[in-house]
């Protein structure tokens, strides 16, 4: 198993396997019984799921090749493919449910328009780029790093013409691999 989630909403639950198959469950609330309902057989081997937390039946995959997938658990095939950077190591949605951030073993970052299936902006980062995770208001990417550099996590705004590091908040001594999928405000973070 690579990668396992449920969607906001607790009732689906996708998994991403070995052997280039992802798996869609859904819980039955009235008798608390799981069912699988997709054995999904992908092109290419799949590593990292993220949920829209603004439809909880749209899922995003990415993986080795160049392309992130947008799937809809009511469907049997992908609703649609982003070319993006390739190599994807995480993956991420925005709160807004417009943009997904991904980040590659060449610690490159990505953000993908969801709505019109683009590579909006990408950055390369010059240390480790560990897990994302974004602010409520879908302006910042909460980005986990580290290598020779003490583990931390870094504030990336998003807008229309670049990607910038904001700030940077030290986490510890060795490197800093998660958000914990923990979402803030930037008042929080401030």
């Amino acid at each position: 198993i690579f990668d396992l989630k449920w969607n906001a909403e607790g009732n689906y639950l996708a998994c991403v396997l070995d052997k280039k198959n992802v798996k869609i469950g859904q819980l039955d609330n009235n008798n608390g019984n799981y069912q699988n309902i997709h054995n999904l057989q992908i092109s290419s081997q799949m590593t990292q799921l993220c949920w829209n937390p603004i439809d909880q039946q749209r899922l995003a995959l990415c993986g080795e090749d160049k392309s992130v997938e947008l799937w809809d658990v009511r469907s049997s095939r992908s609703s649609a493919k982003i070319i993006s950077i390739g190599c994807h190591f995480n993956i991420a949605w925005s709160c807004c449910g417009n943009y997904i951030a991904t980040g590659n073993k060449y610690d490159v970052l990505a953000v993908l328009d969801a709505r019109m299936c683009t590579l909006s902006q990408k950055k390369k980062i010059p240390y480790q780029l560990n897990e994302l995770a974004w602010t409520y208001d879908s302006n910042y990417i909460l980005a986990a790093t580290g290598d020779d550099r003490l583990g931390a996590i870094d504030i990336i705004q998003f807008n229309d013409e670049e990607l910038s590091v904001v700030d940077s908040i030290v986490g510890h001594t060795s490197n800093c691999v998660s958000t914990n999928n923990t979402q803030f405000s930037c008042q929080e973070l401030r």
